[in-house]
């Protein structure tokens, strides 16, 4: 009869140590910030405004136009070096200007539906939003503080 006691209390803790485990590997909301910032938007949650780009695609960025009025979409290409510069600047901005526009980072040569409905052909591309609707779009790269200008004005921020 003893055994059968001991039997059982060591059976709960087990089922006890289970659930703990379960409940630990189940992911929350304790993620960082950075991890919600590099994933899809749909893991950000509404109305935050990050201060790093979205990685954005053609089933996201609807989405994303819809929680945020100004929003700027950087379309890359790979082997595209200008891309890679004009990237570094559009991450410094995404904290620059957090609060005030959101950022994200779109992939040409992943996402033929977004490049073909704003006729994206070549890397690097600035879409400007402003709530929802695309206000601009500029093809290239300038330095850093041209293109803060240019997208502060277009948004009428400045």
């Amino acid at each position: 009869m003893n055994r059968s006691i001991k039997y059982r209390s060591m059976k709960s803790m087990l089922y006890f140590i289970i659930c703990i485990l379960l409940i630990l590997a189940i992911p929350g909301n304790g993620s960082s910030s950075t991890e919600k910032q590099t994933n899809l938007i749909g893991s950000v949650p509404m109305r935050e405004y990050p201060d790093s780009p979205l990685i954005i695609n053609d089933s996201n960025l609807g989405s994303a136009l819809r929680n945020y009025s100004n929003f700027v979409l950087e379309c890359w290409k790979y082997d595209c070096s200008p891309c890679q510069i004009i990237g570094w600047s559009i991450d410094e901005m995404a904290s620059d200007l957090h609060g005030r526009v959101v950022f994200g980072k779109l992939c040409i040569n992943e996402n033929p539906v977004i490049t073909e409905k704003y006729e994206v052909s070549r890397g690097p591309t600035l879409l400007i939003f402003n709530r929802g609707t695309l206000i601009y779009k500029h093809i290239g790269n300038y330095p850093k503080a041209t293109l803060e200008e240019m997208i502060l004005s277009k948004l009428m921020l400045n």
